[in-house]
Parts: C-alpha cells; structure tokens; sequence
C-alpha cells in the first residue's frame, strides 16, 4: 500500500488492514448501505419518490420531533460553524433541506472577492457543483483565496453528507424506540 507522500507504507498498515476488514461483509461492524436501506424499508410522501440523500434528509428532518429539537440548535462541527440544519419552511410546513442552508462559496474568507468567484454556483449543495469545483482545483490556475474559499465549501458539503447519514440513523433508531 502506497501513501500520497511516496513509496512508504504507513506505520499503521495492519491495523488499517484489519479495520477495513472488520467493516465488509461478514466483519464484526459489518458496513450497511443507507441508501439500500431506504430502497427496501423507508418511505415518506416529503421524499416525492427519490431515494436521494438530499431528499431523505429534509424528510427525516419534518418527521422527527427528536431531529428537530437537536438539529434546531446552532451545531459546530469541523467545517461547519454554529449551523443551524433544522428550520422550517413557513409555507410548506416541511424541513428546509440544509443543503440549501449552506454557506456560499468564499464565505468568512477575507480575501476572496465575490467578483472572482471560481464556480458559478453560490455553494456547494449538491453532487455536481462539487465535482465542477474539485475539477477546478485540479485543473484551474487559481489564486489562493480561490482555493481556499472551494476548499472549504467542498469541506462543509462533505461533512453534512456525513452528518446527513448520522441524523438518517438517528431517525430510525427513534423509530425503532417507539
């Protein structure tokens, strides 16, 4: 196994080894696909047909009471800072989709200028966006502010795609409590 840096092994190697072994199929922490979860076991009205974490979220978020009480106060994570995922829509009455609360690219970077945006899209709220500004930084002669300001929308969308599938499980395990 090879690292980023060279051709060494990490010092860890077997340990990393057994870890991943633990988590596939007929491991001891066997891994379990949501989104097969989902196809097979779970079905709400507010998901309109779509097995998409983007639209599962929202979902979970206007059914659970216990969601709603936790995810309404600000939450601090890694990326994210003092985000509040839980807020209702007025109109509709269901959970907004935090995805759509997520802060614009270049936000609470001093030096990034709104005029040299690097990515058309005001954040990273979906798939596509994240693979167009993962192209751009792969690709693309940016300054640095630029690089930061993508960096860090890419790291806010990667962690609510994680907490997205925490706050999923914690729904079912409520559901499951009932």
């Amino acid at each position: 196994m090879k690292d980023l840096i060279g051709e060494r092994e990490p010092e860890d190697k077997e340990e990393l080894v057994t870890f991943i072994d633990s988590l596939v199929k007929g491991g001891e922490r066997e891994m379990v696909d949501q989104y097969e979860m989902i196809k097979k076991y779970y079905y709400s009205p507010v998901m309109k047909g779509s097995n998409s974490i983007k639209k599962v979220l929202p979902a979970v978020l206007t059914e659970s009471q216990k969601l709603q009480e936790i995810y309404s106060k600000p939450y601090s994570g890694l990326y994210l800072k003092n985000m509040t995922f839980y807020e209702k829509n007025e109109e509709t009455g269901l959970a907004k989709n935090p995805y759509e609360l997520l802060n614009p690219v270049g936000h609470g970077i001093p030096d990034y200028e709104e005029s040299e945006k690097a990515i058309a899209d005001e954040s990273i709220s979906e798939g596509g966006a994240a693979m167009m500004a993962w192209s751009r930084l792969q690709f693309d002669d940016l300054d640095e502010a630029n690089r930061k300001a993508i960096l860090q929308s890419l790291y806010e969308y990667c962690e609510l795609d994680t907490l997205a599938m925490v706050m999923i499980h914690q729904h079912w395990e409520w559901l499951r409590s009932k």
